[in-house]
C-alpha cells in the first residue's frame, strides 16, 4: 500500500500548484481534486514521453520532471490569493458533508478489501501495466503480438501507466493495492462536483446534499478498470468548460479540456467525449472553441503518433463498419430493444434529469452545453454498437452499463442543478409574496 499511497501524493503535490495557477478562482475543495488528477495525466505523459524519446523508466524519470513542472506553476500558484471561505456553513450542510465522506470510506474498504478482481483488469488494465513496467517503457513488443490481442493494444495508457508509477516507486509489481487509485480518482471528483455546485447553485445545503446523492455515480464499481479515472476526469473537466463557456471564463475552460484530455488517455470513450465537447461548443460559443479545442488535443497527441507510427488499429474498424450498422438499423425495433435489455446505468438519474427538464425548462436553455455533449457521446456509443464486429446482443449486454455510467455524474450534475433552480425560485417568489404582504399591510 505504501509505494501506491506516494505515487498518490506525489501526483497530488505536483498537480496542486497547476491546478491554483490554471484557474485562481477555485476553492480548497476544488484545487485538492484538480491537483490529484492533473497530477496524474502529468504523470501519464511523463512516462509515455520517456517511451517516445527512449529513456527507461526510473524513479528519477518520473519525479524529476514531475517537481520541475510543479516548481515551474509555483510561483503564479503562491501570487493567487487565498479565498475566504464563507463561515459559519448550515449545520444541515456540514452533515451532508460527513455522510459523503462516509460513503467514500465505505467505498475504500471496498476497493482494497483484495487485489482488484475484475477478469478485464487481469486481462487488460493490470496486465499490459505489468508487461510495461517489466520493459521499462510501454512494451510495444507485447502491444504488437496477435496473440495479445485480448489485451486491446488500441486501448489508451493513463491507467496503466499509474499503476506503472507505484510500481516504480515500490520497485516491483505488486497489484494488491492499486484499488487506491479508484478511491482518489472518486475523492478528486466529488471534492471538484461539490464546489462547481455550491458556486453555481449558492447554496451550500443543495451543494451538499446534491454531492452526496451523486457518490454512487462518482464511486465506480470497476476497480481497477478505465471507468474510474474516465469518469473523474471527463466530469469535472466537462463541469468546468461548461461554467467557463456560460460566464466566458477562459481559465475554466483551458482547464476543463484539459481535464477531458487526459480522460481521453484512460479509455477510447473518452476521445469521443473530447470530440462531442468541441461540437457542443461550437453551438453554444463559437469564439472559445481554440479554449475547448487545442488542450485536449494537445494532451491527446502523443498517444495518437504513438498509435499511427506502431499501426495500433482497434478492432471495431475491422471489415464494413457501415455495412454491419445500416443491417442492423435496418430494424429499429429489435435494435432498441437490445439496447433496453442492456441495462441503463444509473436509470433513475435518466429518469430524474427528464423530470427536472419538464419543471424547469430554463435549465435547458442554460445547460445547452452539457445537454449536447451528453446527446452526441450517446449517438456515439449507439454508433458503435450499431458497428461492433462482435455479436450485437453480447455486445449490448457486457458492456452497456459500464459505457453508460461514464455520463452518470454529469447526467447527476444536471439533475442538481435543476433541482436548485427550482428550490431557488420557490424561495425567491415565497420571499415576494412576503414582501408584497408586508407592503399591503
Amino acid at each position: 500500500m505504501t509505494a501506491a499511497l506516494i505515487a498518490i501524493a506525489a501526483m497530488w503535490l505536483a498537480g496542486l500548484p497547476v491546478a491554483v495557477a490554471l484557474e485562481p478562482s477555485l476553492g480548497w475543495r476544488a484545487r485538492t481534486g484538480l491537483g490529484f488528477l492533473l497530477g496524474a495525466g502529468m504523470a501519464s505523459l511523463i512516462l509515455l514521453g520517456a517511451t517516445i524519446v527512449g529513456v527507461p523508466w526510473s524513479r528519477a524519470v518520473v519525479f524529476v520532471p514531475l517537481a520541475l513542472a510543479s516548481a515551474a506553476f509555483l510561483p503564479a500558484a503562491l501570487r493567487v490569493e487565498r479565498r475566504a471561505e464563507r463561515l459559519p456553513r448550515p449545520r444541515l450542510a456540514l452533515a451532508a458533508d460527513a455522510a459523503t465522506a462516509i460513503s467514500v470510506a465505505g467505498y475504500a474498504l471496498l476497493a482494497t478489501v483484495a487485489r482488484p478482481w475484475d477478469w478485464d483488469f487481469w486481462a487488460i488494465w493490470g496486465l499490459k501495466a505489468k508487461e510495461h513496467f517489466l520493459a521499462r517503457g510501454l512494451s510495444f513488443e507485447f502491444l504488437a503480438n496477435p496473440d495479445n490481442i485480448f489485451a486491446h493494444p488500441d486501448y489508451p495508457p493513463l491507467v496503466s501507466l499509474l499503476y506503472d508509477v507505484a510500481a516504480i516507486v515500490g520497485g516491483r509489481w505488486d497489484d494488491r493495492w492499486l484499488g487506491t487509485f479508484s478511491i482518489a480518482f472518486a475523492a478528486a471528483l466529488l471534492l471538484v462536483l461539490r464546489e462547481e455546485l455550491e458556486r453555481q447553485l449558492e447554496s451550500p445545503v443543495v451543494a451538499a446534499l446534491g454531492t452526496l446523492a451523486l457518490t454512487g455515480a462518482a464511486c465506480s464499481p470497476w476497480i481497477g478498470l478505465g471507468e474510474g479515472p474516465l469518469v473523474a476526469l471527463s466530469a469535472s473537466g466537462l463541469v468546468l468548460v461548461s461554467r467557463g463557456l456560460r460566464t466566458d471564463a477562459p481559465r475554466a475552460i483551458v482547464t476543463g479540456s484539459l481535464l477531458v484530455g487526459f480522460g481521453a488517455l484512460a479509455k477510447n470513450e473518452g476521445m469521443s467525449m473530447v470530440l462531442a465537447m468541441v461540437v457542443a461548443s461550437l453551438l453554444v460559443r463559437r469564439q472559445r472553441w481554440a479554449h475547448v479545442a487545442l488542450p485536449a488535443g494537445i494532451v491527446m497527441a502523443p498517444w495518437l503518433l504513438v498509435r499511427y507510427f506502431t499501426a495500433t488499429t482497434t478492432k471495431l474498424f475491422e471489415g464494413s463498419l457501415l455495412s454491419r450498422a445500416a443491417e442492423r438499423l435496418a430494424d429499429p425495433g429489435t435494435f432498441l430493444a437490445t439496447f433496453v435489455g442492456g441495462g441503463l446505468e444509473r436509470l433513475e438519474l435518466w429518469i430524474a434529469l427528464a423530470i427536472v427538464l419538464a419543471l424547469v425548462p430554463a435549465l435547458g436553455r442554460r445547460e445547452r452545453f452539457l445537454l449536447s455533449t451528453i446527446f452526441l457521446q450517446c449517438l456515439a456509443i449507439a454508433a458503435v454498437y450499431a458497428g461492433t464486429p462482435y455479436d450485437f446482443v453480447w455486445h449490448v449486454n457486457s458492456s452497456l452499463s459500464r459505457v453508460t455510467s461514464q455520463l452518470a455524474p454529469l447526467v447527476g450534475v444536471l439533475c442538481v442543478l435543476g433541482i436548485g433552480q427550482l428550490i431557488g425560485a420557490d424561495a425567491a417568489k415565497q420571499s415576494k409574496q412576503e414582501d408584497e404582504n408586508e407592503q399591503a399591510s
